[in-house]
Parts: C-alpha cells; structure tokens; sequence
C-alpha cells in the first residue's frame, strides 16, 4: 500500500480540523495516509483529539506562535525524517473534495520523475471558481510533493539538511509560493489537477495578525515574496531536470571529459563542469528511476567516498541498473601506488596526491581521498553491494572508454579496476 504523509498545522480549531482529516481519509481510499499535525497550544480540545487518532502524528508546539511556516516545516522535518516519499500540506480549514484525488497524483508522480509536485485547484475566489493562481507557472498552496523536489528546494533556500521546504523568512504567507518558483527555477515540473479543495479561510484573530490586514502594505510577507521573485525571476530556470531515459548509459565523475551522447551516455558530475550533462549527488541518487540504466562507468570516484558509505552509494547504483545492467568501476590502487610510484617511478613519483587526491582539495574537500583499494577489497566492496559475476577489467574492453584516455587509462599502474552485473 502506497504511503502518503499529510502536514497540517493547527490552532483552535477543533470543528474545522476533524472536517479536514475527514476529508483527506475519504479522498485518499487505498493509500496508507499518515497526519503529521503541528499544533500552536490548542485549548480547545484540538491535542486531546489528535492524540487519540491512530493515523495521527502529533506534535504540539511549545512558546509563543511563531506562524504556519515555522509548524509547516516542523511537520515536513518529520516526514521526510521518517522516510516519506510523497509528502502532502493542507490545511486545517480545508476540505479534499475529489474522491482519488490523493492516489492520482502519486501515480503522476510515479509516471514523470522530473514531476516535483501536484497541485490541487482550490476555490481562491469563491466556491465557483477553483484553480492554482498561477497557470502558467503555478505553485503548490494544496497538493502532493516529491520527496527529492523537497530536498532540492530546502537545500536552495538554504538548509543544508533539506527538510525546510517553506523558506523561514516568511510568517504565514507566500513561503508555499516561493516553494514553487524554487521548484521551477531548479528545473521541476509541477502539475496542475482538476481536483478540488475547499479553502474555508475563517477570518480569525490569529490570522489577521499574521497578515496585517487585507491591505496590501499590510501583508508584509507578500511584499516581501513580490521584491525576491519579480516576474522575470519567477519564469527563470536555471538547470533542467535530467531525463533518465531507459537504457542510458551513466557516465559518472566524468569531469572535463564527456563520453558521446550519440551512444546513448549522460555525463554526469557532483559539479558543474563544461563535461556534464547533469549534476549528481551521489549521496543522493533517489530522483534516478530503477532499472532503467544498462551500464555505469565510474573511474576514479570511490576513493572519495566516505567509507562507511560505499557501500550505500553502490547499492543505489545496483538499483538504478537494469537486470543484467553493468558496472564498470576504475579506483585507486594501494599496491600499485607503492610499487610505481613509492618505489620506482615507472608512473610518475607524486605518490602522496595519488594516495590523498589532488592539491586542490584545500579548497574543495569533496576533491580528497578517504579510502583507499586493492584488486581484493574493490571486489569483495562489489560482491556486498550484491553485484554478480564480478571480475577484472580495464579500459581497452571498450574502445569509447578507452579513447577518453582518463585516469583508468592513462595512471592504470596505480589503478585497479572491476565489473559487475546487477542481478
């Protein structure tokens, strides 16, 4: 059963909260849907409420009110810390209307990788009028989120950790807004869907004093969004999504070297370099669909990983790989850093930035060594990670490969190099 974790945030608002679970639980039959409230110190029997319902997480606020953003992000840290996939907001004077609503944006999800976000219409002018704001570029104020599209627009706005979906700056508005310029500008697709939420938006006290007002100069949080994001930032995109196509051959590490993408390869970099098609995290490969790869080349790339998680990283490249799909990896080798480099000079004599990494790592630590390898430990690290039939190999196997002339080939006395299948 596909889970789902719905944020809200509440305060007071008893009769209306148990209205918008009610909802979510109708429109979302066939899902395993968890709530993850965050209530600002209901008095109202609000927290005696939550706490009895099973499929309710609740986590109650302590302090003086701080505004949605800051329980909305509250809420988000949860789910994703609990390994969501899918994350949902909605709001506790809302109601889902649309039966399936919920499942029919997962599998959009599901079908698109490059799809960041669904987003529901809902009824900003009256209950006659439903739609997303913004049509051409709309944004997600009700809707189901990516978990990877989360983490890249929490990261861009600044938390290393990304868990902050809603940029703290703002109080109560515009941070759902500026979410999905994020979105957009990092290359994110967001949907829109005919399903329909009904928006109640009582005019309570704590409202009006998160706001300011109707007025316009009194809504400092939307002045604040409409001086970050003029109308030409908001239309900006500043690096596509990658298109994981089936059967693509990954090219990883590729640095300044590009393998021909005639042959089907995505070239891809943890930075930005004139080589790459796209830039990957290694750390973080969840936005690459599975079994879709047919084969993987990775010279020189595992000695900077650290390495209790090797085997993490080349598990995740055993699940983007197709049955069959093939891993070709090419690393530092110990012996052969002190047999050709230690002891005699036959390549080169720099022993020390072979072993440790470059010398510009001072200033890009990513560019430091952490482990080290021999023929033995890179197979038996292959074999654990559940590759099958893996052996040695070298760059003269593949005449693409080879005319890169890369560290695999041109340093392959200090390098020792294996294959592996995916099962």
């Amino acid at each position: 059963m596909t889970a789902l974790h719905v944020v809200l945030g509440s305060y007071n608002r008893l009769s209306l909260l148990t209205r918008a679970l009610d909802s979510v639980r109708k429109t979302a039959a066939g899902l395993d849907v968890t709530f993850v409230v965050v209530d600002g110190g209901s008095t109202d029997g609000c927290r005696e409420y939550l706490a009895a319902q099973p499929d309710v997480v609740l986590i109650g606020q302590r302090g003086p009110l701080t505004g949605a953003v800051t329980a909305f992000n509250l809420g988000f840290r949860f789910a994703l810390d609990a390994g969501a996939e899918w994350v949902a907001h909605f709001n506790d004077d809302s109601e889902a209307l649309t039966d399936g609503m919920w499942a029919q944006a997962i599998a959009a999800l599901e079908k698109d990788p490059s799809v960041g976000a669904v987003a529901f219409a809902f009824d900003t002018w009256g209950p006659f009028r439903y739609d997303h704001c913004a049509p051409d570029r709309p944004y997600v104020n009700y809707g189901v989120w990516r978990r990877a599209c989360v983490e890249d627009v929490a990261k861009a706005q600044g938390d290393p950790t990304g868990r902050a979906l809603w940029n703290p700056i703002y109080r109560t508005y515009a941070a759902d807004t500026e979410a999905g310029c994020w979105a957009w500008k990092l290359g994110w697709k967001i949907l829109t869907s005919t399903a329909q939420v009904h928006d109640a938006k009582p005019q309570d006290a704590l409202r009006e004093g998160n706001h300011g007002g109707q007025n316009a100069a009194g809504r400092p949080d939307s002045n604040l969004y409409r001086e970050r994001w003029t109308a030409k930032e908001q239309a900006a995109i500043v690096r596509p999504r990658p298109e994981w196509r089936r059967n693509a051959k990954l090219h990883i590490g590729c640095g300044l070297k590009r393998l021909p993408a005639a042959s089907g390869w995505i070239n891809c970099d943890g930075i930005r370099t004139p080589a790459a098609d796209v830039v990957l995290d290694l750390y973080d490969t969840k936005g690459i669909p599975s079994g879709i790869i047919s084969s993987i080349y990775w010279s020189h790339g595992p000695e900077h990983i650290y390495p209790d998680k090797l085997d993490v990283v080349l598990r995740e490249l055993r699940r983007t790989l197709k049955p069959g799909g093939t891993l070709r990896v090419a690393t530092i080798d110990l012996e052969g850093i002190v047999e050709n480099r230690l002891r005699s000079s036959r390549n080169g004599s720099a022993w020390n930035s072979a072993l440790y990494g470059e010398a510009a790592s001072t200033d890009h630590p990513f560019l430091a060594h952490r482990q080290a390898f021999t023929a033995a430990t890179l197979k038996a690290a292959l074999e654990n990670a559940g590759f099958t039939g893996v052996s040695p190999w070298s760059t003269d196997k593949d005449p693409e490969i080879h005319a890169l002339n890369d560290y695999a080939r041109s340093c392959a006395l200090v390098t020792v190099a294996c294959e592996g299948s995916a099962p």
